[in-house]
């Protein structure tokens, strides 16, 4: 609930979806990981956090627009909020790959580069065991088309796997 997550009840698992309230134009890319929505008549649960994000806490529901991440086909209906609180998360990104080890993540971002393409960043995080990570990273980008092709061009470089993610 305190991630930008959604359940649906067709969509491949995890698919991205960008949620849009039709009523005042707010936003938000989510991971659909579940299964849903628990009332008929409703296209998509939210969790709390994308609720928040949407505008959606106060009324609980409202009429949404969903695109699939990437690909982008329009799905109209009505997406209720969950119950706690959470983040903004949203930005898009292609992750290449997660490297203990600073020097191998740079010779990734090296790989990528070779292959033409901009805008690849190695950002540090922290894993669950809390040792440092080197998450080599293309983005943020500017929409899931550009994310599509980017994938394409790592495919037809042997590059990867790789995969959107959104932060």
């Amino acid at each position: 609930m305190y991630a930008m997550t959604a359940a649906h009840r067709s969509l491949p698992l995890p698919t991205y979806v960008r949620v849009t309230n039709r009523d005042n134009g707010r936003s938000a890319i989510v991971r659909v990981n579940d299964r849903g929505p628990f009332h008929d008549d409703r296209l998509i649960d939210l969790s709390y956090a994308a609720a928040v994000r949407l505008g959606v806490v106060g009324s609980g529901t409202a009429r949404v627009r969903v695109e699939a991440v990437p690909g982008g086909t329009p799905i109209d209906g009505a997406a209720p909020a969950a119950a706690a609180m959470a983040p903004e998360e949203g930005d898009l990104f292609v992750q290449v790959g997660a490297f203990r080890r600073y020097a191998n993540a740079q010779q990734m971002r090296a790989r990528i580069q070779g292959a033409d393409i901009r805008g690849v960043e190695v950002a540090g995080a922290t894993a669950s065991d809390g040792r440092k990570l080197y998450r080599v990273r293309i983005g943020p980008l500017a929409d899931a088309a550009e994310g599509e092709r980017i994938l394409s061009t790592l495919e037809r470089a042997g590059i990867g796997p790789a995969h959107v993610v959104a932060e």
